[in-house]
């Protein structure tokens, strides 16, 4: 079984490998929905605010169950997922990364960008022209101790078959969205010997083909404070709250 550090250790190399999903979502696994688009003054939305207003965009991250029986759905050490071509510029990136590791979700949950790849789905997607390259992709790699287990017992206490995980905002100045892919890995069982289970979707992003010209995070980014710089953060961080 690999351990935390040996994940960590490895992890960048891993997600850079990574990228595809299949639609629709499928159960028993990680869902991501949009559930609001909001003006800076939080309100919603709904008509296009003078340009270069930044919209914030929320996320929900559930597991989904669905109506199986005597299932599980686990999210282990190294499960995550991937929202693809969520366009946004650099810096308006780099600082919703640094607030999501600095914040309540950063115990258990990192995030990291690349402008291609992320988790897979085989024989899913992306297809051809869902991964554009000048977009970033946003990843979400769980990172925490304990596995995460939503099963039969649990699901009798959640509506719809789901266990709400979290949710997270990120941000843009493009209003208009279109449904662009995610995907997702997850396990069916807390045996590591079962292998992981993928899962794809559509989620809506901004997106703006005739809009203001978006720059993509550099891929240089990813050997410093993107991916690699992330992952070694991360680890640093739970050496040193380990040592204390």
């Amino acid at each position: 079984m690999l351990s935390r550090k040996g994940f960590l250790g490895a992890a960048g190399a891993a997600l850079l490998a990574l990228g595809m999903f299949a639609s629709p979502a499928k159960a028993e696994s990680i869902l991501v929905t949009l559930v609001s688009k909001t003006l800076p003054d939080n309100s919603p939305a709904n008509v296009a605010g003078p340009a270069g207003t930044l919209y914030s965009y929320t996320y929900q991250v559930n597991l989904d169950i669905g109506n199986q029986v005597q299932s599980n759905v686990v999210v282990s050490l190294g499960d995550g997922f991937t929202m693809y071509d969520f366009q946004t510029d650099a810096a308006h990136l780099a600082a919703d990364l640094a607030a999501l590791n600095s914040g309540p979700l950063s115990a258990n949950w990192l995030f990291t960008s690349s402008n291609v790849g992320g988790y897979v789905n085989p024989g899913g997607r992306p297809m051809p022209g869902e991964d554009q390259g000048d977009r970033p992709n946003i990843t979400a790699t769980y990172i925490g101790t304990t596995p995460i287990v939503f099963d039969d017992e649990a699901q009798a206490n959640q509506p719809n078959n789901q266990l709400a995980l979290f949710t997270f905002t990120v941000h843009s100045t493009v209003f208009l969205t279109a449904l662009d892919a995610y995907a997702a890995q997850d396990h069916s069982s807390s045996t590591p010997i079962a292998g992981p289970s993928f899962n794809s979707g559509l989620v809506r992003v901004p997106s703006d083909p005739n809009g203001p010209t978006i720059t993509p995070l550099p891929t240089s980014a990813l050997a410093g404070t993107g991916l690699f710089g992330l992952l070694a953060l991360a680890k640093f961080r739970r050496r040193s709250s380990v040592a204390a």
